[in-house]
This record gives C-alpha cells, sequence and structure tokens, in this order.
C-alpha cells in the first residue's frame, strides 16, 4: 500500500518567532569610557553644536624655599580646549504591511536590537578611526584621510609619543618609518610593550595612567588580531601566565581587565579585532605599508583623556506608522556625536602610538 506524500509546496512551514541576528562584537572599549576626565575616552554630553574640552596643564615651576617672598614668583596655569562638533548618525528598517503580513516573524520589533547593535557598532568604529587620526597643527583628520605632508608633521611634534616597530628614533618620515618594519624584527613582543610604556612615562606633556582600586597605576593598549597573536606568543615563552586569569583589575568597581586580555609591565593589552579590519585588512590604508609590501597593524598605548567623545544625544529608537496613509511602517536609531583623538598644543594628549608587523 502506498503512503499518500503531499506536495512540497503545501508542506506548511513554521518559522520561529524570534530570528538569529547577525552577530555584533560588544565594543570592547566601552569599559574605558566615562564622563569622567580619568578614562581613556572622555565623554561630555551637550547638547550644542560646539562642545569644548578643557584642559588646565600642570605646573612645572620650583616654588621657593626659606624665607625667599614667593610674590612675584607664582606660575602661569596652562589652559587648552579642544573641541568636537557632534552630527546626527541615522540608519533605518522600512516595510510595508503587504510583506509583513506574509510572514509571522516579529520584523518590527526584531528591527530595534538590530538599529541599536548597528549604532554601537558604528560608534566603535569612530572610536578607532579617532585613535589613529592625525593631527598637524592645523588640520585634524583620520589617517586614511590625512596627507604625507600631515602625517609627517605630526610624528615631528609627537617624536616622544610614536614608535615604528623597534625603531624608536624617527626621521620625520612616516611612509619611510612604515616601509621599514618587516615581519621578523618588528612584531608586537613584551619589549615593545615596555617601550610604550616608557615612552608615555616620559613623555612632556605627561600622559597620565588609570589609578586602579589596587591602588596602582596602569596603561591600556589596544590592539588588532596579528599582534595580539605575536604579543601572546612572545609573552607564552617568558611567563605561561600572562593572561589575566584569576587577577581582578577594577576602577571604580569597574573591570579593566577581563579573561582573554594579557597584562605585562603594568600594561593592559586588549584585542579589538576592528582594528585590523579598519587599518591592515586588505584594501586599508596599512594593507601593504611595510618592508615587502607587508601589512602593518597599528597598537594604541592609552593613558586617561586619549579620546574626547562629544555625545549631543544618546541613541533613540524612533518608529513611524504614519507614511503612505499608516501602509509602510519604519523603525530607525538616531544619534548625535563627534569622536575626535585629543590635542592640546598640538600634542595628542593621552595616546602613545606604536606601528608593528601585521603579517599574517
Amino acid at each position: 500500500m502506498a503512503n499518500t506524500v503531499p506536495a512540497t509546496s503545501l508542506n506548511v512551514i513554521k518559522f520561529r518567532q524570534d530570528f538569529a541576528r547577525e552577530y555584533v562584537r560588544k565594543n570592547r572599549l566601552s569599559p574605558y569610557s566615562g564622563t569622567k576626565v580619568d578614562n581613556v575616552i572622555n565623554v561630555k554630553q551637550d547638547r550644542g553644536p560646539t562642545i569644548r574640552h578643557p584642559l588646565v596643564s600642570r605646573l612645572k615651576g620650583g616654588g621657593v624655599t626659606g624665607s625667599t617672598t614667593l610674590r612675584g614668583s607664582g606660575e602661569n596655569i596652562g589652559t587648552y580646549s579642544w573641541d568636537t562638533n557632534p552630527t546626527y548618525y541615522r540608519h533605518a528598517v522600512e516595510f510595508d504591511k503587504e510583506n509583513l503580513e506574509k510572514t509571522n516573524l516579529a520584523l518590527m520589533q526584531e528591527s530595534r536590537p538590530l538599529l541599536m547593535e548597528w549604532a554601537m557598532a558604528a560608534t566603535r568604529d569612530r572610536q578607532i578611526q579617532a585613535m589613529g587620526a592625525i593631527y598637524n597643527g592645523t588640520t585634524y583628520s583620520n589617517y586614511v584621510d590625512a596627507t604625507e605632508a600631515a602625517k609627517d608633521a605630526w610624528q615631528v611634534t609627537n617624536a616622544d609619543r610614536v614608535i615604528y616597530g623597534a625603531n624608536i628614533t624617527l626621521t620625520g618620515d612616516d611612509s619611510a618609518e612604515l616601509g621599514g618594519i618587516d615581519g621578523t624584527n618588528d612584531t608586537l613582543t613584551s619589549v615593545r610593550v615596555s617601550d610604550l610604556r616608557r615612552k608615555a612615562e616620559d613623555a612632556d606633556p605627561h600622559i597620565h595612567p588609570l589609578r586602579t582600586d589596587q591602588e596602582s597605576e596602569i596603561f591600556v593598549l589596544f590592539v588588532g588580531s596579528i599582534a595580539f597573536r605575536d604579543l601572546k606568543a612572545n609573552l607564552q615563552t617568558l611567563h605561561s601566565n600572562a593572561d589575566v586569569r584569576g587577577m581582578k583589575i577594577t576602577k571604580g568597581g569597574n573591570i579593566l581587565a577581563r579573561d582573554g586580555d594579557m597584562f605585562w609591565d603594568g600594561v593592559i593589552i586588549r584585542k579589538v579585532p576592528e582594528i585590523t579590519k579598519i587599518f591592515s585588512a586588505t584594501g586599508k590604508p596599512l594593507a601593504s605599508a611595510g618592508a615587502s609590501s607587508i601589512a602593518v597593524e597599528p597598537a594604541f598605548l592609552c593613558g586617561t583623556q586619549g579620546l574626547m567623545h562629544g555625545m549631543g544625544q544618546l541613541p533613540q529608537i524612533h518608529v513611524d506608522r504614519t507614511y503612505d496613509y499608516d501602509f509602510q511602517p519604519g523603525v530607525a536609531v538616531e544619534l548625535k556625536e563627534d569622536i575626535k583623538k585629543t590635542f592640546f598644543n598640538d600634542f595628542q594628549h593621552g595616546i602613545v602610538t606604536g606601528y608593528f608587523s601585521g603579517a599574517a
């Protein structure tokens, strides 16, 4: 006896009410962001078109001793400012009732977390772009848009807070320094991490470290996937427990280092894969900048106030059901911000920039 088999087109398809969304990595920079001046990313919220971020420099004078008259021997306070100019960023998902009714997926509902994830990822990418930004005393621009002359001028001014692999003595020619980076001598190692920290400690104007709940002073090094791989391999030859397992480094109760991070010479090393994707992947500005056209990967050692995040409006979700007589609804996200590397008196204020081999 033959069983009846319905035509495939008549089979009932049962959809899940929710669907698997494309994974978007949480922002690995967020533990270092906050409204206080002792954060790596200093957030200031204001509705104005320009948000001004002030800096008061440290006192350098020697004062007086004994019975020497102090009046007339005081010191002027150095004051500087750095502006951010928030602009709107928006994205939307749009529908029509005809197609919404063809599925039992809750598309209107599911669009909200998707849009919020888009906003988070876009903010993260702007933060990474800002870490690599160039300022030549006149023009601020992202690395990809900066002219070679601007990069050279930036390097000369910031020579005490930039290194290229094992090369610490610079010539003032950014492209030439990058072209000397090879895949053998210029990988990210423990020695290079210590070089970056020493640069931060010796820089003048000072780069201030983060002060933790453990009463220690640390810096944070953000690196891409390739540089992190090379450093991990190097550290494991020195100390098999160079990661932060079993450690708890906190600031204001906020965990700064988590499993998977590494720690060396007072520096938390955090992998941010998007650094590689933005600067060093195929088609990106550092994809073939090194010796024999190898990729170069930037790394950013940060103290406080490395970036200024002018927040004009936190992300908001808007639902529009009125278009085309309520027939074409849509859901949108809207935020207003501007994120810049901090420069005071032409110096990048809170970051030491390193360039290392990104050879796969």
